[in-house]
């Protein structure tokens, strides 16, 4: 890692080695497969072996009236591995007797900050993240997969409950898959951050995004990315209340869907039938996000 200057940062990892040991498979599992055998594809050892480059920059001054904050990032495993043994189809060929993944990945991250009168700030997040398995690989590993919902991303959707696509996670893929992901994502967070009394202060917020797949391996088509994916972008909104204790910042976020990709087309935005009152649209809707820290 070393400064460019007071704003610029580099990260430079020219070997970046994960080995993932898919152990102790359940004989329950192991039947699941037989009749869905892409379960296999996220449980499977597999080893990532390849490097990470990243730039970072930020305003200087944190007192500025307009503060920018931008992280590019470029990760790639298994090229030369690759093409050393002449891989071309996934799991083909193996490193220490173990798969080699391959992929490239790029992640950009911006961030806009305006502080405004009566010390209210507005913050905005641009997350675009594009993940390309090839060869040795038919999706990304686990560990690299894109998510999205949750208390980071949309704080209207449940995390493993939305995507990728206008796919509908079910009970059954959230009880067999580590995790449900996806090869490409696109993420907007706006809020309006204000201090309220003593220690503690609130926010209002919207999240926009939502995850895709390369093929459909794993989701089938409804998760694969399109060309009209903007019509599967999912919308939430709500409001929030922060807790400063000094060494660290708690918060609670109470969202809820303005917009669901998973419904049909043309039925997918939801603000209609908002009813605050009505304890099984509550039920069904609201979620609430406890964590530490700030989402961005």
């Amino acid at each position: 890692m070393w400064k460019q200057d007071s704003n610029k940062e580099h990260w430079l990892s020219p070997i970046a080695l994960t080995y993932i040991n898919a152990g102790r498979l359940t004989d329950s599992f192991r039947k699941e497969t037989f009749y869905n055998p892409a379960l296999l594809v996220n449980v499977n050892s597999e080893l990532i072996l390849g490097s990470i480059y990243s730039f970072t920059y930020n305003t200087t001054n944190p007192f500025e009236k307009r503060q920018w904050y931008f992280k590019g990032s470029l990760d790639v495993a298994g090229n030369l591995a690759g093409l050393l043994s002449g891989a071309s189809e996934p799991r083909q060929k193996k490193l220490a007797g173990t798969p080699f993944a391959q992929y490239i990945k790029a992640d950009i991250d911006l961030r806009y900050k305006r502080k405004l009168q009566n010390n209210f700030d507005w913050i905005n997040q641009l997350l675009i993240g594009v993940g390309i398995p090839y060869n040795n690989s038919s999706v990304l590993p686990f560990t690299k997969q894109y998510v999205i919902g949750g208390s980071k991303t949309l704080r209207g959707f449940q995390w493993r409950k939305i995507g990728p696509g206008s796919y509908l996670p079910t009970l059954y893929d959230q009880r067999l898959f580590q995790l449900v992901g996806g090869d490409y994502k696109l993420q907007f967070n706006s809020e309006l951050r204000m201090p309220l009394f003593a220690k503690f202060s609130g926010t209002v917020f919207i999240d926009l995004g939502n995850m895709w797949t390369k093929d459909t391996i794993l989701f089938g088509k409804a998760g694969q990315l399109k060309k009209d994916f903007y019509k599967e972008i999912a919308v939430a909104s709500g409001v929030g209340l922060r807790f400063d204790a000094g060494l660290i910042l708690i918060r609670a976020d109470l969202g809820f869907p303005l917009r669901k990709p998973y419904l049909p087309d043309g039925e997918r935005w939801v603000i209609n039938k908002i009813e605050l009152g009505d304890r099984y649209w509550r039920q069904q809707n609201l979620v609430l996000n406890i964590a530490l820290g700030y989402p961005f």
